[in-house]
């Protein structure tokens, strides 16, 4: 490469520290360094030093290593100018495909491509696992592997110790395997494990060599692997540390997607507002809207909710990259673009005239983009949470919508965790604006302990016992006054009463062809006050008997068990689960919720095609799990 001269130099002034240090370095197997070609030299990982001492065998041939190392090395402008200028390849830990690429490339053309496949410095000074990217890129470039196996590296500088690097006199064992071609055709995982296996027998041979020469390992020592008898973490007690790191890493590479994905969401937001794509919606409606709502309110609403989403993207702008290490880089850019695109689309709405979009899709689209962006901040792990202590003793859950897809199937993921929940002693509530049918099959499917709350809140139902504990039905008098209220707001209407088996009227299903169903709900709200409670989800409105509500219903189960009212939580999608929502001491919002639903809320969580029961459920899960073993280990 053109700048190797530099290269050169650093690698020969490397060679003369480390003879001035004293070491004593045994080096074995240096002839199965290819003399010209490409390979993929794959080291083991326990210091910061092994790509320094992984160029002394190469060196021996006249040959340089062409390292992967991590991005964040690359950002400091003094030693990223030099990596940069030795040819090294700049790894983003969050999206590898463009390094893994340029790695094939290199290889290809004739290069010695190095690569730590354990990822991180191997706390435990044993192999960890290995990420099979060696493996896939020796694959695609038709090159082979050339394992090497480092130890005594760590005496000089490692993760979490001080460094050593005066004249210490430390052995350091180096030995390079033959070179193996992996089946182009094998699984690269699979092919990864025999390569594992390989480097894992050696190191055993260089612990072996080392106490032969040099003496058996001191009891103690930070630098012993815990099974001679050193303060070395176990290899359990490194993968767990270990999974802390991944599971960040994996934290951050879904934000990032998070933040591309809601950022092409407002853009395409804005492009719709400026073809006009809002404006005609819902023409057919408009001789309706005078009486629906004044041109006020709609303007007030509308307004409320850009100025509740300008916020809730700023506050993601600010907060999204916060505690970000690795991939702070792409986070901070993606957070900064979605601040301009923000302020962009307000300043664009708040210059039109909402009376352009009333009764069109809008509200629906900046709804949308609110959910995602509450769930994208739910996430954040610095956030303070609504929490409970340990798991909940009640989950309520809504059916359809909310635990059950379009066909009435429930996930295999919202199925295992809630399955988890009950192994674990939580009671299960299962709600719905339809009747116990819908109950009895939701249980089914989950094949769990239940008790049910149907019609709205009119029964509550015992599934195990298949019995009706309480009904709250809809008199007469009720109908014909909703019948004439329907008459009052002058819009054409349908009535449908549900009704039991026993032919009790439970609720009263109402639709307009004219009016969307939140507009609907307020009119009859105002003409039935207390003689009803109204709610609606996106397709109708409901009409039930004072006392029959979801949250009533909870409410008097809960008291009937003995349960802490303070220890319950419960997911829905509509408005007829915000008052329950609002009751318990965690309320979670579908992302599919409407906005007023979701401002009630203490979370939101991904819609049904998402699997949001199953992620909030996992959450408080772990989180239940973390507060246990904080708790056995004080």
């Amino acid at each position: 490469m053109p700048k190797d001269v530099l290269y050169r130099g650093i690698v020969e002034s490397c060679y003369r520290i480390i003879g001035f240090q004293g070491t004593q370095l045994r080096v074995s197997g240096e002839g199965n360094i290819p003399a010209h070609g490409g390979a993929v030299l794959v080291l083991n990982h326990t210091g910061y030093l092994d790509f320094v001492f992984g160029g002394l065998a190469p060196r021996t041939k006249g040959r340089l290593v062409r390292y992967m190392s991590k991005s964040a090395i690359f950002r400091n402008p003094m030693v990223g100018w030099l990596m940069r200028s030795m040819g090294h390849i700049s790894v983003d830990r969050i999206d590898g495909q463009d390094s893994f690429q340029k790695a094939v490339d290199y290889a290809r053309r004739g290069e010695l491509v190095g690569i730590f496949p354990e990822g991180t410095i191997s706390r435990s000074f044993e192999i960890k696992p290995m990420r099979s990217g060696a493996v896939r890129i020796a694959q695609e470039a038709g090159v082979p592997i050339v394992p090497m196996v480092l130890f005594g590296s760590q005496r000089f500088w490692t993760k979490g110790h001080r460094r050593h690097l005066g004249r210490n006199h430390f052995p350091l064992l180096i030995r390079v395997l033959e070179p193996w071609t992996p089946d182009p055709q094998g699984d690269p995982q699979e092919l990864t494990e025999q390569l594992r296996a390989t480097m894992q027998e050696c190191l055993n041979g260089l612990w072996a060599d080392y106490q032969r020469e040099f003496g058996d390992f001191p009891a103690g020592a930070n630098w012993v692997p815990a099974r001679f008898g050193g303060s070395a973490p176990t290899v359990e007690e490194a993968q767990r540390a270990d999974k802390v790191v991944e599971d960040e890493r994996h934290r951050v590479r879904r934000l990032s997607e998070d933040l591309s994905g809601l950022g092409d969401k407002v853009q395409e937001l804005s492009r719709n507002v400026v073809s006009g794509a809002y404006n005609a919606y819902g023409q057919a409606r408009e001789k309706l809207s005078s009486s629906v709502s004044s041109s006020d309110s709609e303007e007030s609403r509308l307004s409320n909710l850009l100025l509740w989403v300008k916020s809730s993207l700023d506050e993601l702008a600010q907060e999204g990259g916060t505690g970000v290490k690795e991939g702070a880089e792409r986070i901070s850019g993606a957070t900064e673009q979605l601040r301009r695109d923000a302020t962009a689309l307000y300043a664009q709405l708040a210059a039109s005239g909402w009376e352009k979009y009333d009764g069109s899709r809008l509200e629906e689209a900046l709804t949308n983009l609110a959910a995602q962006t509450r769930q994208i901040l739910d996430r954040l792990p610095h956030r303070p949470h609504q929490r409970l202590s340990g798991l909940p003793q009640v989950v309520c859950l809504d059916v359809a919508g909310t635990l059950c897809d379009d066909q009435g199937q429930i996930s295999d993921a919202s199925r295992d965790m809630v399955r988890e929940f009950v192994e674990h002693g939580v009671r299960i509530v299962l709600t719905t604006e339809s009747g116990i049918e819908e109950v009895r099959d939701a249980a089914g499917q989950l094949g769990v302990s239940a008790l049910g709350v149907a019609a709205n809140g009119a029964v509550r139902y015992d599934v195990d016992k298949a019995e009706v504990l309480e009904t709250i039905s809809v008199t007469p008098q009720l109908v014909a006054a909703t019948r004439a209220a329907l008459t009052r707001i002058s819009a054409a209407s349908s009535l449908r009463p549900l009704h039991d088996p026993k032919g009790q009227t439970l609720l009263l299903r109402v639709s307009s062809p004219d009016l969307e169903p939140r507009n609907l709900a307020e009119q009859l709200e105002q003409e039935l006050d207390t003689q009803a409670v109204v709610t609606y989800t996106a397709e109708e409105v409901q009409v039930g008997a004072p006392g029959a509500d979801k949250a009533a219903a909870v409410g008097r189960f809960i008291a009937d068990l003995g349960f802490d009212a303070g220890a319950t939580m419960a997911v829905g999608d509509s408005y007829s689960d915000a008052a329950l929502l609002r009751a318990v001491e965690i309320g979670v919002a579908m992302g599919s919720a409407p906005s007023e639903v979701i401002r009630s809320a203490d979370w939101t969580t991904a819609d049904v095609a998402g699997d949001g029961v199953a992620e909030v459920l996992r959450s408080v899960f772990e989180d239940a799990i973390k507060d246990q073993e904080n708790t056995d280990s004080a």
